[in-house]
């Protein structure tokens, strides 16, 4: 947190902090012996400034395999989280309309981001 002012986690690892909020998960993987870590990250970056982004939808489907059937939820709170058997597995449409590609803020972008190229 000291060299980003802003950091996005997607994917199977944002599901542990979107928990932390209370955010149910359905049957997402997560790692709950970090949840209690994952709260103080997030209170660590909002003490220090720096925007911590986590999806507002996600895709998630009832199993991951190919050919599997994949929705976009809506947007994710503690009462509109994942289906009690859907497994979030990335970042739905909204989330990643405002990335790069869309409109990223600030004037040194990069992003890492496995199997995606912006």
């Amino acid at each position: 947190m000291e060299k980003a002012d802003t950091i996005l986690i997607g994917g199977a690892m944002a599901n542990t902090f979107l928990k932390a909020q209370g955010i149910p998960v359905g049957a997402s993987r997560v790692e709950s012996d970090k949840v209690d870590l994952a709260r103080e990250i997030l209170d660590l970056a909002k003490k220090r400034g720096v925007k911590f982004l986590l999806p507002i939808d996600a895709l998630e489907a009832e199993e991951i395999r190919a050919g599997a059937t994949i929705r976009n939820t809506s947007r994710l709170s503690p009462q509109t989280g994942s289906a009690t058997g859907g497994r979030r597995f990335d970042i739905g449409a909204a989330t990643i309309a405002p990335l790069p590609g869309g409109n990223c803020e600030g004037g040194n972008d990069s992003m890492e981001w496995p199997g995606r190229h912006f």
